[in-house]
């Protein structure tokens, strides 16, 4: 159930990084995503925020259309961090499990 379900999933790989690091960090830059998404709330325009995100995120411009002005429209984790997806879902990845 657990792989099948990716907000379980993600949940659980918050909770393990949180646990372990602190905090949850993007496997790609290094960037503190918790700490990235108190910035973006911070800031008082849809603009600054975008401009926030491509410097601290430049790959999230790159991953899909949209993700971008999404993260920046409604900043929140899950638009910041996805439980990292190494491999982009429609190539295979996503399907993970809680077993390491």
């Amino acid at each position: 159930r657990l792989a099948r379900d990716p907000q379980a999933v993600r949940r659980r790989v918050r909770a393990y990084h949180i646990k372990l690091c602190g905090s949850v960090f993007c496997q790609r830059c290094g960037v503190d995503c918790l700490m990235l998404v108190a910035q973006l709330r911070a800031l008082d325009s849809e603009e600054e925020r975008c401009a926030l995100l491509r410097v601290r995120l430049p790959h999230l411009e790159g991953c899909a259309p949209g993700k971008l002005r999404r993260a920046a429209r409604e900043p929140g984790e899950g638009h910041v961090w996805e439980a990292d997806h190494r491999l982009e879902v429609r190539e295979g990845g996503g399907e993970a499990s809680d077993e390491g």
